[in-house]
């Protein structure tokens, strides 16, 4: 492809500057899965590099990979794409932050603007708008700020007890064999080499497994996975075992030593459930809605 450079003009002093905006390269990819996407990847160290430069606190690099979102799956649906793997030049735009409409989980997100003519004649020809839903502007996302999580209150023990009765039911394992949770988590270590904490939980849930159980299989197989752990909600929240009732953080190493024989991660776990909001005697409720399970 012919590396092309757009020149722009800007008028001050009544003195005329031309100026030349260099392009960045990309690969039009076919994200195939739950819904499939085209999408150009942009190298994850340009990403890195400007999220470095304009963090601040609240801030977090998207879940995904930097891409440039091209079709969704319901553009791509019949359509065979014979454009894959072709290299797209992007004309980089500032940065811009916006409230974004119809993303409920965040607070902010920020991204550049790109101008990619290509990327809109490759629309075109499959009979789509030249930009996504009729006039969004090509973009790479570059970080987002979630919105504060409400606080969890309990007007009673008893619907506490309930609260947690209805999450364990959520994460039942429903798989007999052991060795068939073990592969898909290889595999998607393999994919996800550094999951983040949601990453994790989503993939729980997709097998419908008790995401602890899932959490002391990794830790067996793979000590990058360590790292997810160490960044688990009580490190968020900054709270160590000094800042919970140790009678509660016993109880809870004894019950996650269950599913993992070191009493380190046991411990990792155990804070993690005790930092959640509205549950600092999680360990207890376990215990009496366990009780309360073996009399019904």
């Amino acid at each position: 492809m012919k590396y092309q450079e757009v020149t722009k003009t800007i008028v001050a002093n009544d003195t005329s500057l031309e100026y030349k905006t260099v392009p960045i390269k990309g690969k039009l990819s076919l994200k195939k899965g739950d819904g499939d996407f085209l999408m150009v990847e942009i190298p994850q160290e340009f990403l890195d590099s400007v999220f470095e430069a304009i963090k601040k606190k609240g801030m977090q690099k998207p879940e995904y990979r930097a891409h440039v979102s091209v079709m969704n799956s319901t553009e791509l649906d019949g359509i065979k794409i014979e454009e894959v793997g072709e290299e797209i030049l992007l004309n980089l735009g500032p940065i811009v932050s916006v409230d974004p409409e119809g993303w409920d989980e965040m607070d902010k997100v920020w991204f550049i603007e790109c101008d990619a003519p290509r990327l809109k004649e490759i629309r075109k020809k499959y009979g789509l708008t030249p930009l996504m839903n009729g006039d969004h502007e090509f973009h790479i996302t570059i970080a987002v700020k979630p919105k504060k999580e409400k606080e969890m209150k309990f007007s009673s023990k008893e619907e506490a007890i309930q609260y947690l009765a209805n999450f364990s039911q959520k994460r039942i394992i429903i798989s007999a064999n052991e060795d068939e949770i073990k592969n898909k988590l290889i595999d998607f270590l393999v994919e996800n080499p550094n999951p983040d904490t949601e990453n994790i939980q989503q993939f729980a849930e997709k097998l419908n497994v008790d995401v602890r159980k899932l959490e002391s299989e990794a830790y067996k197989l793979s000590t990058k996975f360590a790292v997810f752990l160490r960044g688990g909600m009580a490190n968020e929240k900054g709270i160590t075992k000094e800042d919970v009732d140790p009678k509660e953080l016993q109880i809870g190493i004894e019950i996650e030593k269950e599913h993992t024989p070191d009493e380190d991660v046991a411990e990792r776990i155990a804070l993690d459930h005790l930092a959640e909001e509205g549950l600092s005697n999680y360990y207890t409720l376990l215990e009496e809605m366990e009780e309360r399970a073996k009399k019904e």
